[in-house]
């Protein structure tokens, strides 16, 4: 994925639900739920357009291998963009 960038459409919206964040498209009713790793994830996105830097940011507070953060920000893009929750600009 190259550095694109992202923002949740106006019809979603975000809500913390105890330790995780749901988000809901009010049009679509579609909706997922996010840990905090995958909220952090998406802020990051929305505001670097970069996915390597999102990569390297989460690589820096978790030790787990650059892959498997790289495998989980982009299936989590594809999850949102399915479900219409993440758009690209």
């Amino acid at each position: 994925m190259e550095n694109k960038q992202y923002r949740t459409p106006e019809e979603v919206i975000m809500r913390l639900v105890g330790e995780d964040t749901l988000l809901l498209n009010t049009q679509t009713h579609q909706y997922y739920t996010l840990n905090r790793v995958g909220i952090k994830i998406i802020k990051l996105l929305t505001v670097n357009p970069s996915v390597d830097n999102v990569v390297d940011h989460i690589r820096m507070e978790y030790d787990t291998s650059e892959e498997q953060i790289r495998k989980d920000v982009e299936g989590l893009i594809i999850k949102l963009q399915k479900h219409k929750l993440l758009e690209l600009i």
